[in-house]
């Protein structure tokens, strides 16, 4: 099943419904007026918004008040720090709400924002989809693409693949303990991690933080998928997992780029800054892969992580695309996680109410096993 997600994810030139991988190339052999139709600058297109719908956007709406988003709150108290609870917009708040207002009205837009896909790149997810690929070619091309292939090695020494502990150093190594689909991920892996700037300042302080919570999601869907009925499907787990934070990864994008623009004091800390990432990054996770034309299989799993905010839920979920209820889980799993390790929250303290957030037994299971982990850790204090 999972192999044949990838092939719809990353069709062959051939398929009739291939992925946009191929917008940039396209665009560049188009005409002069059709590209600069489409090159239309994101500043151009967020002058056209009007300041009514970016206040809507920012609004607090009473977002904060369920129980999930409590929790959520800790987790950005952990990626930014304190949270103002002053009501009033602030500067960067603005400027980050009226960009992401403008990739909401032009989803198009939301592919100018990233980085352009390496055309080498390319020849490697068609390669990697042909039944007939040959190893040391797709080796090589993988080579042209460092950071790619740094993050495909990376992935083949963890611990979902390599159980023997044992070092990977090369690529050709790396493909034998991953396989054609687990170098697919990686490959999408090690893209993703490029549309983080990790030469700022800002990295080190939020983006890394993110990164992290990415790949912890992708991890953690894959694990309690894995010791469950659906343990066939563990593979989409990390897939959607990856692709469930693009928006977040977006957003901190913009946020980077605002601090060339606004006054130097303002901090992404901001009660409204906060409503905005809750409320906004599940939606431009699914409107990227979206126009990625990823198969519905994966944008349906993204759009349900807009809908789906309380427990009670969970069950239909769960009857109707399990993967979503995963996904759901695992997103909580995650951001808790984090929140832990920057003592934003107390698991001990607070299990009890994290416990009724979740549904499936593997997901419990991985709850308990962090409060014992915390219970050790206190005991040792």
């Amino acid at each position: 099943m999972f192999g044949k997600l990838i092939k719809r994810a990353f069709s062959t030139i051939k398929s009739s419904e291939k992925p946009n991988w191929y917008y940039f190339e396209e665009v560049e052999k188009g005409t002069e007026e059709q590209i600069q139709a489409e090159k239309q600058s994101l500043e151009s297109l967020s002058q056209q918004t009007d300041d009514q719908s970016v206040t809507e956007l920012l609004a607090d709406n009473g977002m904060i008040d369920s129980p999930k988003q409590q929790f959520q709150k800790c987790f950005y108290r952990a990626l930014f720090g304190q949270i103002d609870e002053h009501e009033q917009a602030d500067e960067l708040s603005r400027y980050i709400a009226k960009r992401v207002q403008t990739l909401l009205n032009h989803p198009k837009a939301l592919l100018q924002s990233l980085p352009v896909l390496p055309a080498s790149l390319n020849r490697v997810i068609a390669h990697l989809n042909d039944e007939d690929f040959d190893t040391n070619i797709l080796i090589e091309l993988v080579k042209n693409e460092p950071a790619i292939a740094a993050k495909v090695i990376q992935l083949a020494n963890s611990s979902l693949y390599n159980r023997s502990g044992r070092p990977v150093t090369d690529l050709k190594n790396a493909f034998m303990l991953l396989g054609a689909n687990g170098l697919s991920l990686g490959v999408l892996r090690g893209y993703i991690s490029q549309l983080i700037p990790q030469s700022d300042l800002y990295f080190k302080y939020y983006g890394q933080k993110i990164w992290q919570h990415s790949l912890m999601t992708s991890q953690i869907a894959q694990q309690i998928m894995a010791k469950s009925e659906h343990k066939k499907d563990a593979g989409q787990g990390y897939l959607v997992g990856l692709l469930s934070n693009l928006g977040n990864v977006i957003i901190y994008q913009l946020m980077s780029e605002a601090f060339t623009h606004v006054h130097p004091d303002c901090k992404p800390g901001s009660k409204l800054f906060i409503n905005l990432l809750a409320k906004n990054a599940s939606r431009l996770s699914y409107l990227i892969a979206k126009y990625w034309n990823f198969p519905a299989e994966i944008t349906d799993v993204l759009a349900m992580q807009v809908k789906l905010e309380q427990q009670q839920r969970l069950d239909d979920v769960f009857k109707r695309l399990p993967l979503a209820g995963f996904l759901y889980e695992a997103t909580i799993l995650s951001q808790l996680s984090t929140s832990i390790e920057y003592r934003k929250v107390n698991l001990v303290e607070e299990h009890k109410k994290l416990d009724k957030l979740i549904l499936s037994v593997p997901a419990k299971a991985y709850l308990n096993t962090m409060l014992d982990q915390e219970k050790a850790k206190q005991k040792l204090v």
